[in-house]
């Protein structure tokens, strides 16, 4: 058997954990796994609070945001 593409050996890694195999080899490969899967990155970013899903602290603007809300910062007349 040749090594397994990372696709495969992923499935393979998750069949060894969950019948609780800890580590495999092969002629041509082998592999240890730790006692707890990493969590992937896709899920820790997944997982982190954006701005946009915590509460409003208050019904009222800042200062910062009164001072620019009526401003135009568009770029439609200047020229270079």
């Amino acid at each position: 058997m040749a090594a397994p593409t990372p696709k495969e050996l992923k499935k393979l890694a998750d069949a060894c954990r969950k019948a609780g195999i800890k580590h495999y080899k092969t002629p041509d490969f082998e592999f240890t796994l730790t006692d707890d899967a990493p969590v992937s990155a896709y899920k820790k970013a997944v997982a982190s609070p954006r701005p946009s899903d915590e509460p409003f602290k208050t019904d009222s603007l800042s200062e910062e945001a009164m001072l620019f809300w009526s401003t135009d910062i568009s770029n439609e007349g200047e020229t270079l």
